[in-house]
């Protein structure tokens, strides 16, 4: 299976876990069948899978600055394998990929990877050029920005450019073609089959608007779209790229999304929501979520605004603690 990476913004209540502490504690990191890392934000998360370990960055006072990794015990605890302090303004995020841990450091113009031996991160062996904190990694296609206008594309080992004149604020590719949204939210697509074609004008979504989501699912386009005119309900909406209708998934505002196998998750008031693409979203977690992260495909791993990391299935039906007592006291 090819693994891939990618770092890039009326509800049905059906589970709610709030008022309940006795969470079970989860038992191995095991994965099964990788699918993605931490999807549409552009600037990474701090938490990433690589090489059976989990990999967890705070950013919270007192313990801001502190990478940690763990692994499981026999007894169902978290060992902690490592600990680098990072300056909490140099650190952008990372990502596992093919069993390596990636990340982008504020002070760099290059993708950098870490150094387990010497606990430190050192420049990638890609030459991917940090124009901005959005990139795409996976087996046979790699994807960075050139400039805020052209994406570098190397698919197959063979690379071409893709250009708007019109700027392009977010990307995402499914299969052979890559979906932009230019500097006034409208949407467009590429063709990687035909390279030497000029990226296909679609729809105008978030125009004039303004917007952080920008995400593919299924035969949908997700975005979100703010005015301050009233000339639009603001909030999350779905594209549908077969009949070109728009539909609003919620009137809240979204802090998160990510995605899988038909399934989109979002997070708005901090709670997390599931959407089957044409039912009406339903609630599965009311965890205070600051993100959502989906590395294999049985768990949605969450960080909460207080630092703890939880996982639960796809289906909102089961929740599980992760260990992560050690953060803050190393010696």
């Amino acid at each position: 299976m090819k693994k891939v990476l990618f770092v890039l913004g009326v509800i049905i209540v059906l589970f709610s876990f709030s008022g309940c502490n006795n969470y079970q504690t989860a038992k191995s990191f095991q994965e099964e069948a990788i699918e993605n890392g931490f999807n549409n934000l552009l600037v990474g998360g701090n938490l990433a899978y690589c090489d059976n370990a989990l990999y967890y960055y705070s950013n919270l006072y007192p313990n801001a600055g502190v990478m940690n990794a763990y692994e499981f015990t026999d007894k169902g605890k978290t060992k902690m394998l490592s600990d680098k302090k990072i300056p909490t303004i140099y650190f952008k995020g990372f990502y596992g990929f093919n069993n390596k841990l990636y990340s982008c450091l504020e002070d760099n113009d290059f993708l950098s990877v870490y150094d387990s031996k010497n606990r430190k991160f050192v420049k990638s062996d890609t030459d991917i050029k940090i124009k901005s904190y959005a990139y795409y990694l996976s087996d046979d296609l790699i994807i960075s920005y050139k400039n805020s206008k052209t994406l570098k594309v190397n698919y197959k080992e063979k690379t071409c450019a893709v250009t708007l004149e019109s700027g392009i604020d977010n990307f995402y590719p499914v299969g052979e073609i890559i979906y932009l949204q230019n500097d006034r939210g409208a949407l467009y697509s590429f063709n990687l089959k035909t390279p030497e074609k000029e990226p296909k004008f679609i729809d105008e979504l978030a125009n004039d608007g303004s917007y952080k989501v920008f995400s593919v699912c299924g035969d949908y386009v997700y975005y979100d779209y703010y005015r301050e005119d009233g000339e639009v309900t603001n909030g999350l909406y779905r594209f549908s790229l077969n009949n070109k209708t728009h539909q609003l998934v919620t009137d809240k505002e979204v802090s998160c999304v990510n995605s899988w196998n038909n399934k989109f998750y979002f997070v708005a008031d901090g709670n997390l929501y599931l959407d089957k693409l044409k039912a009406s979203p339903i609630k599965i977690s009311d965890l205070k979520t600051q993100s959502i992260y989906i590395f294999d495909n049985k768990w949605i791993y969450l960080d909460d605004l207080e630092g703890n990391v939880y996982r639960i299935n796809h289906n909102g039906t089961v929740i599980e603690k992760i260990d992560i007592l050690t953060i803050g006291q190393l010696k």
